[in-house]
C-alpha cells in the first residue's frame, strides 16, 4: 500500500553506505544494478574528526573498500533505486502494489 499515486521524481537521499549496499546485495539488487552506485573517492574521500584546536582525533579513509567489499560511501540517484526496488517487488509472486491508497487502523 502506497499513499502516493506515483513515485516521487526527486531524490531525498544521495549517499548510501557499504552496509546498506550489503543488504541490497542480499535482496538481489546489486547483481544487475551495481551501476546505480558511484563510490565516493578522491581527494575528499574521507572524513576527519578534529578537536577545538584543530588537532586530528580520528580519520576515516573512504577510498578503501569496507569489510563488505563495497566502497564505504556511495553516491546514487534515489528515484532510480526506488524504480529498481519497485520492479523487484512486483516481480515477486504474491506482491501487488496499490498506489494512491492509505491504511488507517
Amino acid at each position: 500500500v502506497e499513499r502516493q499515486p506515483r513515485r516521487y521524481p526527486l531524490p531525498r537521499a544521495c549517499t548510501i553506505d557499504h552496509e546498506a549496499l550489503r543488504i541490497l546485495q542480499a535482496a538481489g539488487v546489486m547483481t544487475d544494478h551495481a551501476d546505480l552506485f558511484e563510490p565516493s573517492q578522491g581527494e575528499r574521500g574521507g572524513y576527519e574528526f578534529r578537536n577545538g584546536k584543530g588537532e586530528l582525533l580520528q580519520a576515516i579513509d573512504w577510498n578503501r573498500a569496507a569489510e563488505s567489499g563495497w566502497a564505504n560511501t556511495n553516491g546514487f540517484h534515489q528515484p532510480d533505486l526506488e524504480a529498481v526496488l519497485e520492479e523487484l517487488a512486483l516481480a515477486t509472486p504474491g506482491v501487488t502494489l496499490h498506489r494512491g491508497w492509505s491504511f488507517h487502523g
